[in-house]
């Protein structure tokens, strides 16, 4: 197993209609709500990059024990 299971999906309707659904709906439909959502929390391309901290450690890590 790769990674912990995610929460089962919960619908309120049933099976065929769940299924009837999907298949009626649009690749391109799927496609704009992807990229309105990827608006909406901010891609991460358009976030600035973390500042990253090349100086070595003051002091040395003790081990552990």
């Amino acid at each position: 197993m790769k990674g912990p299971n995610e929460k089962p999906l919960g619908l309120d309707m049933d099976f065929g209609e769940a299924l009837r659904r999907f298949i009626g709906t649009r690749p391109s439909e799927v496609a704009e709500n992807v990229e309105a959502a990827k608006e909406k929390r901010g891609s991460p391309k358009q976030s600035p990059p973390a500042k990253v901290d090349d100086k070595p450690p003051k002091r040395p890590a003790k081990p552990l024990g």
